[in-house]
């Protein structure tokens, strides 16, 4: 037994003597770079390490970077050398992936050693070069399909990335064309071509509440954030939607010459992209002087009703602004109207006016029971404001009826500091004419991928609609209830991440390079899990809001099942988390008071082998 115990002592310590003879043999080959780090638990050792090997790094490769005087014009209190050891700090744990890890001892006097063979430092730049480039080509999708605030932000993203790497002035983008750009100076002369086809006009103002609308290559834009001056200091961030914005200025000051920004930073919302999000807070960013306009306080057009989808016309002058659809045009006044509509118009009327005097308890007889509780949630998101024009455009949907829309601005002051703008769905039940339900419609865009459907019956058309703008609005009020009352106990719920992981391959002339490959990462969850997770978000969060485009609607099965597989690019906003991606429902609308979601999927970015999840792949 003695003789056991000291063989197993001796095995113990030679494995610690040859760890130690290797660890220390990293440390001094000039072919390896090395950091170590001590702590409590593993993970404050390990993250020690990283840093101390991150400082390895700048050290062996602070003479390759380029910094202009530009740069570091206003950098005060930093020199080259340290402008250069904060970029490189950038590169951290998520973007070391390719380092290895010795345990020296363990907890709870962790001692953990990082290291690297330097010839993988270039797959460590090159990884962000391509990130830089794929962030400059969603922008110029982003652009050529009018959604100017995901064009501005990826283009800036991918330039303040591009601004993290040894030489910047190097690296070239080949557009579609085949042409070849130098990346720092086109991204610039993109986003400068994107303010210069930018309108905005004053369409109301009264008393501190200034209503806009926007244009975007003679259409109206599709999203937009910007904010303004009020003499002292720039606003919260606004955010127009189908053209329509609004300001809130302080009493007292004047609206006849408006300053504003358009917002192209997004630095709000990087927090999306960790890697992003230190790049931000260290890369000087870009004074775009374009950004800024001035606009007159006086209503350049009178304001007209829109009870069709399409936007106002005439809102710049000599320019006519045509739909956001380059189709015909579907209006939901092309579907059942009625002849009592105006007695639907008396009830929204009451609802306007008790929210313009604040005096919400007033119209409570307007409402169902069910559709109190959604308007008592609704006028708490945020501070509510009515726009514009207040006239509906009303139908029938089964036995309820529709009332489309009443614009109104929703902004919040604690941490996030924004406003959004939505158009609000009146349901009515038609046999008490009360209000049973409220929700934020849909983008114009997304209403007519839905309406045109001319071959399906208009119920189903409608039903959809429906469905999908209870949907986001529940998402927006946490309506975690409702949530889980129209998933079904079986539901498919799958995520979709995207991993990158940078591999050397080698083309058909033998010549072997770097080349940023793409998987996707599936995870499954289970119904309970799914809403775990979402009330451990709600709880988080001051406020969401969510937007919808580019749907494609499909039937599943028979007709007569009433089964859709509803393809949807998503934009989720919060105050501490945003994201874009594709979302997928298959949703059962047999009952559409009663609609059953059998399957929801979503992912960030297509699949580069079988793109989008849809209803052919369940």
């Amino acid at each position: 037994m003695k003789r056991s115990v000291w063989m197993l002592l001796l095995l113990l310590l030679s494995s610690v003597s040859v760890l130690a003879q290797s660890w220390e043999s990293f440390k001094t080959n000039p072919d390896y770079l090395c950091g170590e780090g001590w702590g409590a638990s593993l993970a404050e050792a390990d993250n020690a390490a990283l840093a101390a090997l991150v400082s390895s790094i700048s050290v062996s490769v602070s003479h390759e970077f380029v910094i202009t005087e530009e740069e570091m014009s206003d950098k005060s209190g930093f020199n080259a050398s340290s402008y250069v050891d904060s970029k490189i700090k950038t590169y951290t744990q998520g973007t070391l992936n390719n380092t290895k890890q010795m345990i020296i001892s363990n907890e709870p006097d962790a001692h953990v050693f990082r290291y690297m063979h330097r010839s993988e430092l270039g797959k460590v730049f090159e990884a962000r070069r391509v990130k830089a480039l794929d962030y400059v080509a969603s922008a110029v999708k982003s652009e050529e399909a009018g959604k100017v605030d995901i064009a501005l932000r990826y283009y800036y993203w991918g330039y303040m990335l591009l601004m993290s790497l040894q030489n910047p002035t190097k690296v070239t983008y080949t557009d579609k064309d085949g042409s070849e750009h130098l990346l720092q100076t086109w991204i610039q002369e993109r986003m400068n071509a994107i303010f210069d086809d930018l309108r905005v006009k004053v369409t109301r103002v009264q008393g501190g509440n200034v209503d806009l609308y926007f244009t975007f290559r003679n259409k109206p834009v599709q999203n937009l954030d910007y904010t303004y001056f009020d003499g002292s200091a720039w606003s919260a961030i606004y955010s127009a939607r189908d053209g329509r914005g609004t300001l809130e200025v302080r009493p007292g000051t004047s609206t006849e010459n408006l300053h504003l920004k358009f917002e192209f930073e997004y630095r709000g919302e990087s927090q999306i992209d960790k890697e992003v999000e230190s790049v931000m807070a260290v890369v000087k960013g870009i004074p775009m002087r374009k950004s800024y306009v001035h606009v007159s306080g006086e209503p350049a057009v009178a304001e007209t009703k829109q009870a069709s989808l399409s936007p106002a016309p005439q809102t710049h002058a000599g320019e006519n602004v045509t739909p956001v659809s380059t189709s015909h045009t579907v209006s939901t006044s092309e579907l059942t109207t009625l002849e009592d509509a105006a007695d639907y118009q008396k009830v929204v009327d009451r609802v306007v006016q008790a929210i313009l005097s604040r005096s919400y308890s007033d119209v409570g007889d307007c409402f169902t029971e069910y559709g109190r509780q959604v308007y008592d949630t609704l006028i708490t998101y945020g501070k509510a404001r009515l726009m514009g024009n207040t006239q509906c455009s009303f139908y029938r949907c089964g036995d309820e009826v529709i009332g489309r829309s009443v614009p109104m601005s929703f902004s919040f002051r604690n941490g996030a500091r924004k406003s959004f703008v939505e158009q609000v769905v009146f349901t009515f039940d038609s046999q008490s004419k009360r209000i049973s339900n409220l929700s934020f419609g849909l983008g114009e865009q997304a209403e007519q991928d839905i309406l045109q459907k001319s071959e399906w019956p208009e119920t189903a058309r409608t039903s959809l609609m429906n469905f999908l703008e209870n949907y986001k609005t529940a998402y927006s009020l946490k309506r975690l209830g409702y949530l889980r009352d129209i998933f079904s106990d079986d539901a498919i719920i799958v995520t979709g991440k995207v991993v990158h992981k940078m591999e050397r391959v080698t083309s058909g002339d033998g010549q072997s390079k770097w080349q940023n490959n793409r998987y996707v990462k599936l995870t499954r969850q289970s119904k309970s899990q799914y809403m775990t997770n979402l009330e451990r978000s709600f709880r988080s969060k001051e406020f969401i809001n969510i937007r919808f485009a580019d749907n494609e609607v499909k039937r599943v099965g028979r007709s007569e099942d009433n089964v859709y597989g509803i393809q949807i690019r998503q934009d989720y906003f919060s105050n501490n988390y945003g994201d874009s991606g594709y979302l997928f429902l298959m949703v059962d609308l047999k009952d559409p008071k009663k609609p059953m979601i059998e399957v929801r999927t979503w992912q960030e970015e297509k699949d580069p082998n079988f793109g989008v999840i849809g209803a052919g792949h369940f």
